[in-house]
């Protein structure tokens, strides 16, 4: 890995998919409508807030999704409400385009987070903490 993309503050900038990753896959559009699912927490996978917490210690959170327009501002929406820390939606920081004139369509991340990943799919948020504290460390952060 190259030199991580974080600031002063965080260490890591991560993109996280929102359907497959923070709730579980297939929740939208049709199957149920978070706002039903928000005190009960029926959507959520298992340890995402939790996890999400502890490791915003040191990573920023981009959230990295297909949903647009209403869909995306009640995943935005829902993410807040579960106490998700998310620092922006499909945009990079101003610090990663400035030198480049402006944003680009592409949000970039130190690690990708994502159910559809080409080899495993989607390992479950403890290990997703594990590989991330492991990265912290090699790195001497």
């Amino acid at each position: 890995m190259g030199v991580p993309m974080g600031t002063k503050e965080k260490l890591f900038m991560i993109t996280v998919d929102f359907d497959g990753v923070i709730i579980k896959d297939g929740i939208w559009p049709k199957d149920i409508i978070l706002w039903e699912a928000e005190n009960n927490k029926t959507a959520l996978i298992d340890d995402c807030v939790d996890v999400m917490q502890r490791l915003y210690r040191f990573c920023s959170f981009t959230l990295h999704t297909a949903r647009w327009g209403k869909w995306r501002t009640e995943a935005e929406d829902y993410c807040r409400k579960m106490g998700i820390p998310i620092d922006r939606t499909n945009r990079n920081p101003d610090y990663v385009v400035d030198p480049y004139g402006g944003e680009s369509r592409k949000v970039v991340g130190d690690f990708n987070i994502d159910d559809r990943n080409i080899i495993s799919g989607f390992p479950g948020w403890s290990k997703v903490e594990e590989f991330l504290n492991k990265q912290k460390t090699i790195s001497g952060w």
